[in-house]
């Protein structure tokens, strides 16, 4: 039971600072580097640990659907 409690405490922080906070942003040189991998046909995939959810609202935030083939998080694969 705690463990959820401080699980929600962590989300709601990770969420105001995502959305709010005006410097978070990708690592510089990495929308570069998908840009040119996009633009040179190189087809990519993102796997994540994080939630489908979490994996959804960055590539939202920062625009890379059109980049990406597919999206894999670890609720997808049966041992992770």
């Amino acid at each position: 039971m705690f463990y959820g409690f401080l699980t929600d405490i962590k989300r709601r922080f990770f969420k105001d600072y995502f959305y709010n906070d005006e410097d978070f942003d990708l690592i510089p040189g990495v929308r570069k580097l998908i840009e040119h991998y996009y633009e040179n046909d190189v087809k990519l995939i993102v796997a994540s640990s994080e939630s489908m959810n979490t994996i959804k609202m960055v590539f939202e935030k920062f625009g890379l659907e059109k980049y990406f083939s597919g999206k894999i998080s670890g609720a997808d694969l049966k041992e992770s």
